[in-house]
């Protein structure tokens, strides 16, 4: 069953909440290229990329809210839905 995420800005970072990366943390940080700060859509959808590549929790159909929009894993990859 596909899951649906929020990705929540804190100061400068971006995190996805009730996405566990480890015991320690209860939600994930978005990286882009080593940086912690996303600042457009084209930003969050290689970082989301990133992390569907990454992390083992994800599957395919599963969504993220952000504040540019919707994006969604599909097949390998994230893709950009717009706003709904």
């Amino acid at each position: 069953m596909a899951a649906a995420y929020k990705v929540e800005k804190r100061g400068t970072s971006s995190y996805v909440t009730g996405l566990q990366e480890d015991s320690d943390h209860p939600d994930t940080q978005l990286f882009y290229q080593y940086f912690n700060c996303i600042s457009s859509p084209g930003m969050m959808l290689y970082a989301l990329d990133d992390l569907y590549q990454r992390h083992d929790g994800l599957r395919n159909g599963d969504m993220f809210e952000t504040e540019f929009g919707w994006f969604g894993c599909e097949g390998k990859h994230v893709l950009y839905f717009g706003h709904f």
